[in-house]
């Protein structure tokens, strides 16, 4: 029922998308968003192109995507419950 409401995401969860699927760190399919979160990694260059890939490609079936570094994960969660409160998925 938490996932239901909003509240708690699906973690590396499929999402559909045009053309096959993604797979983002956290998703709340019911109001349309993900949450990439980028270390270090994601600051090569082919991975950036491909993290820009997955976000167009979930953009396109509606989503709002969200990218957190692992520092500003605070940051991020209150951007989460803004963007869920917006969708109405918190009540």
């Amino acid at each position: 029922m938490a996932h239901a409401r909003g509240l708690r995401p699906f973690v590396n969860r499929d999402v559909r998308v045009l053309e096959g699927t993604v797979r983002p760190d956290f998703c709340w399919p019911e109001a349309l968003i993900a949450v990439e979160v980028d270390g270090s990694p994601h600051e090569r260059r082919r991975t950036k192109r491909e993290d820009l890939g997955r976000a167009a490609q979930l953009r396109e079936v509606g989503y709002a995507v969200l990218r957190c570094g692992p520092d500003d994960m605070g940051a991020c969660l209150d951007r989460v419950v803004d963007a869920l409160w917006e969708t109405g998925s918190l009540v």
